[in-house]
């Protein structure tokens, strides 16, 4: 088992995401806005982490386990939404703001080169989303997303569904 230690939300970051859930569901279900929402996000995992996550209660003992150092890795990056779904492996074990848009960019490539001005962008507040060249300044809709909010992004699940089969 694998414990991962999330931190406690803010005052602010809960009122962030109580805003942002309640101007979304403004928004009618039949509305085109949420068949043209892109959900994006990278994940990794090494040999060793193939196993479940666990739930753990605060001051509970932690479980402890043999970790090897240089296990194989496996990085991640893709999209889903917007009727598609892309996915890439990472050749670096980081992705910086540069390598984020060029997998932004080979994906689009490979969906349609009309969704910069059709499509809304959802990502994390990870640094290479924020740093240097960002979307907005290629002219793509990116929503203005919670901190500290992955539990919204239906690709988390994905990513779950995903490790899940890798792991067999």
């Amino acid at each position: 088992m694998v414990i991962v230690k999330v931190p406690s939300l803010t005052t602010t970051q809960i009122q962030k995401r109580i805003d942002f859930c309640t101007e979304l569901l403004k928004i009618p279900e039949k509305d085109p806005f949420w068949s043209q929402i892109v959900f994006s996000d990278e994940s990794k995992k090494g040999a060793e982490d193939m196993d479940h996550a666990a739930w753990q209660k605060p001051k509970e003992p932690r479980l402890e386990r043999e970790v090897k150092r240089w296990g194989v890795k496996i990085h991640v990056w893709g999209f889903i939404g917007g009727n598609c779904r892309h996915l890439a492996k990472v050749p670096k074990d980081a992705i910086t703001g540069d390598v984020y848009l060029e997998y932004l960019k080979e994906g689009i490539r490979k969906q349609n080169a009309q969704w910069r001005e059709t499509h809304w962008w959802q990502q994390d507040n990870a640094s290479p989303h924020n740093k240097g060249k960002t979307l907005l300044d290629h002219g793509y809709k990116v929503l203005d997303w919670p901190p500290n909010s992955p539990d919204l992004s239906p690709i988390e699940n994905s990513w779950g569904r995903l490790w899940k089969e890798v792991g067999k």
